[in-house]
């Protein structure tokens, strides 16, 4: 299966009316396992990676990261998502160039997030915007388009008030992302945090129809 067929699968998965559940390998032989249980998909771990180099989350450089992807990509046949947390904007090239490298590697899809390590903070709200639009347009923008998830970690890091915003008609960044170029909104959930269908169920009519949650 060619890359472009991959990235083609991957579109059909999320246009689809079942849900689907993609498990994080870390390594090419953890996602050789995973594809022989009957996975449709895969996705990278930001954090597995990290500490499979020996490194604490959110510390792997963008070289790193692409290596990885390329070797995990060529391992399975089936589409490989990419954890790429901020997407590096202030690597060269910034979130442009780093969409580019990881098509390069062979990904179906990735993420871009708001969570900032080196702040501590959520980002502001227009900047987020700001980089899901440019990751956006540099993802469409292939022959055949990668999947782009905007990742809102505002429940994750306990950020109610941003949490409370990013569900409000306007201008909630989870609400924006389909508007301005991304394909899947996230939100993910707080560490031990349990699911509420009732109110997850609420959170997808009210956001977007392809909304996923992450664990």
């Amino acid at each position: 299966m060619t890359v472009a067929d991959r990235r083609a699968r991957f579109r059909a998965l999320h246009a689809g009316e079942e849900l689907f559940v993609m498990p994080n390998p870390w390594d090419i032989g953890s996602a050789k396992l995973l594809a022989e249980c009957g996975f449709q998909a895969l996705a990278t771990t930001s954090a597995g990676y990290a500490w499979a180099l020996g490194k604490l989350d959110q510390q792997v450089t963008r070289d790193e990261l692409v290596e990885h992807v390329a070797r995990v990509a060529e391992a399975t046949s089936l589409p490989l998502n990419v954890d790429s947390e901020r997407c590096y904007p202030d690597d060269p090239g910034g979130v442009a160039e780093t969409v580019r490298l990881l098509a390069e590697a062979g990904a179906a899809g990735f993420s871009i997030e708001d969570w900032n390590p080196a702040t501590g903070r959520i980002d502001d709200l227009e900047v987020a915007a700001e980089r899901v639009a440019i990751a956006a347009e540099a993802a469409h923008a292939l022959a055949e388009p990668m999947v782009l998830t905007g990742r809102a970690e505002n429940h994750l890091h306990g950020v109610d008030d941003l949490a409370r915003e990013a569900l409000a008609p306007q201008p909630g960044e989870a609400r924006r992302a389909p508007d301005i170029g991304g394909d899947v909104p996230v939100l993910r959930q707080q560490r031990g945090g349990r699911l509420d269908l009732a109110q997850d169920r609420s959170r997808a009519e009210e956001l977007h129809p392809q909304l996923a949650f992450c664990f």
